[in-house]
């Protein structure tokens, strides 16, 4: 048996931010922020399972969209003379969602033919947590413009749980409670940009990644026919895109305001299936 795997990860997110400048003057700087806001999530997948080799047995389409969530966090920015290092961590919670699953049987056995079905289902519960640091080397070009190519290493995950879910249009009480997880990490390379003007400061930035991913679908608690199950999914060759642009005021000595958007996407190529683990109770 061989699969497949195709994912895509969409994220969103609009902050805002107050900053301060614990520690200023030459040659050391600084700043940490507080943030919160608003992101959104979107997942899609493509699942194909060839038996044998070139043959495809099943095709399964997944989604999950309009995961919307609420974000908290911090950011820190370090320098040394020239140096620069900046950090990120953030959570996020959420309790809405839909999510979609397309399943087609190729295989035909004797007499019978397996027919196509759709899942839906409400999401109720979502989380995440992202971390990324990164180092870099600050380049001025005239009064106003700082370049600063930077590459680190990141973290992301995401969990989901699934409820009042119904298949080809009638109740299915075997994936109710079903919970999600996908977990991508690995190192990035990019480039920031600061742009000032008297109190205003302009900043954004580029990250281009490189990931492993991996993915579990898992039903912990056994359902109303007794059986539980985890399903893994895995891939090494990740490759993902981060934009972002933060505008910062300071209104105050030390003090600083602001708000930022961030958009990044992330495809996994290339699966590796898992051993299925069910549990009859």
């Amino acid at each position: 048996m061989r699969l497949s795997n195709h994912i895509k990860i969409a994220i969103f997110s609009a902050l805002t931010f107050f900053e301060i400048s614990q520690i200023q003057g030459e040659p050391l700087n600084l700043n940490l922020s507080l943030c919160n806001g608003w992101r959104q999530d979107r997942i899609e997948a493509t699942i194909e399972v060839f038996d044998p080799p070139g043959h495809p047995r099943m095709t399964e389409k997944l989604k999950a969209d309009k995961m919307n969530t609420y974000q908290v966090g911090g950011k820190a920015r370090f320098a040394v003379c020239d140096y620069r290092v900046r950090a990120e961590a953030f959570w996020g919670w959420g309790t809405s969602g839909n999510y979609l699953d397309k399943t087609k049987h190729n295989e035909i056995l004797p007499g019978y033919r397996f027919h196509p079905t759709t899942t839906k289902a409400g999401i109720n519960t979502t989380s995440t947590q992202d971390f990324t640091i990164g180092a870099g080397y600050l380049f001025t070009l005239g009064q106003f413009l700082e370049i600063i190519p930077i590459a680190g290493l990141s973290y992301h995950s995401q969990r989901l749980k699934i409820h009042n879910a119904q298949t080809n249009g009638e109740c299915n009480r075997i994936v109710d409670g079903v919970r999600y997880l996908n977990q991508w990490q690995g190192p990035w390379a990019g480039v920031d940009a600061v742009l000032k003007f008297c109190d205003v400061a302009i900043q954004g930035g580029y990250e281009y990644h490189w990931a492993d991913w991996r993915g579990r679908w898992k039903l912990h608690t056994p359902n109303v026919y007794g059986v539980a199950f985890t399903d893994k999914r895995k891939s090494d060759n990740v490759r993902g895109q981060v934009a972002y642009i933060d505008v910062r005021w300071n209104f105050a000595p030390c003090w600083e305001a602001g708000i930022g958007v961030k958009v990044g996407t992330w495809t996994a190529k290339k699966g590796k299936l898992k051993p299925r683990s069910i549990r009859v109770k």
